[in-house]
């Protein structure tokens, strides 16, 4: 099959506004020991490409949402819009990352205004590769809707990006019959190898992580392949630049999709000195993961690495 680029270029040229209601899954987890909400702080936890809102909590041992409840932190996870339990709209012109930074946008008003039984004064946004992306673009469209980031795995317009597409072997996602129900244009890695050699790095991983994955593996649209390097989606350079609050950094050391086979410098550090240039230098701190690939979450020491964050969390004092 070939493909006509410029048949593509004309697809995500020119604007439509698109004005409509879609339904979206989230999950609230505050610490089981209090009888009620006290803590001013929450962070929103947002999935990358193929994983769904179970990325924050995959497995015991494997639940940042289980280490920030014992760390008396409230959580709020959801699946983007056409992934996981949501509407699945149309996949080239209904899921672009201007609408999933809208939905990005309305968790944080839910949770500032009280909806959920309590107001919280501070919103974290943690994102994991997609996931930062989508947090980078609501931050620079929405720049008060944010009073602190955690960066996981992105570095704006990634650079083994086609590679990592080659070695997933795409799939129509309604080829598999739990999915059978969606339109053509969302699209599944097809392949369980394919999705190890981007995601996890061999042999820190538990292969029942794996496995799972692959099972439970979800959607991507074709409009998050189409997304130009100069879209609102990858967030404005001078804002983030601009931008004061605190800010931490995670990168795997072997993150495929950042860096190829290894990261050879500091990528973290790096990401914090460049990307978030003006972030409160005395609060804020960026992670090298050793041993660690692009899903971080899914490595033998993702719980050292949940305890870091939600360790640097409270050490912002704003409980």
């Amino acid at each position: 099959m070939t493909t006509d680029a410029n048949v593509l270029v004309s697809l995500i040229k020119g604007t439509k506004r698109l004005k409509k209601t879609f339904n979206i899954f989230i999950k609230y987890c505050v610490p089981a020991k209090e009888k009620k909400v006290t803590t001013n702080v929450i962070q929103i936890l947002t999935h990358g490409s193929t994983l769904d809102h179970t990325y924050w909590d995959l497995a015991p041992g494997y639940s940042y949402v289980d280490v920030a409840a014992a760390s008396g932190l409230a959580t709020l996870s959801y699946d983007g819009l056409g992934i996981g339990l949501p509407d699945h709209p149309n996949p080239l012109l209904e899921t672009q990352g201007q609408a999933q930074i809208e939905i990005y946008h309305g968790p944080v008003q839910l949770v500032r205004s009280g909806a959920l039984g309590h107001s919280f004064s501070k919103v974290i946004a943690v994102g994991h590769s997609y996931g930062s992306t989508l947090g980078d673009g609501t931050l620079s469209k929405y720049p008060n809707d944010f009073d602190a980031l955690i960066n996981t795995d992105y570095d704006g317009p990634l650079a083994w990006l086609k590679h990592t597409i080659f070695s997933l072997g795409l799939l129509k996602a309604n080829t598999l019959p739990r999915l059978a129900h969606l339109p053509d244009g969302y699209l599944v890695p097809g392949k369980k190898e394919g999705l190890q050699t981007p995601f996890l790095k061999y042999p820190n991983f538990d292969p029942s992580v794996l496995d799972s994955t692959f099972e439970t593996i979800q959607t991507f649209s074709l409009s998050e392949l189409l997304n130009p390097a100069n879209s609102t989606l990858w967030g404005n350079s001078v804002v983030l630049a601009a931008y004061t609050s605190p800010v931490m950094v995670v990168v795997g050391e072997h993150d495929f999709i950042l860096c190829g086979r290894d990261c050879p410098q500091d990528k973290a550090s790096q990401i914090l000195q460049t990307t978030y240039s003006s972030a409160d230098p005395r609060k804020s701190l960026s992670w090298l993961v050793s041993g660690s690939g692009h899903n971080i979450n899914g490595h033998r020491n993702a719980d050292q690495v949940f305890h870091k964050m939600a360790s640097w969390v409270n050490s912002l004092g704003w409980d």
